[in-house]
């Protein structure tokens, strides 16, 4: 079925989100 369309809150907690996964990955790759 159809979705409505993300609101602008909910952009930016899924970029928020996937910022905080990249640096995560970015940690751990510095560790090793």
């Amino acid at each position: 079925g159809e979705h409505p369309p993300m609101t602008s809150r909910d952009w930016k907690n899924t970029v928020r989100a996937t910022i905080a996964y990249l640096e995560r990955l970015n940690d751990s790759g510095k560790e090793k």
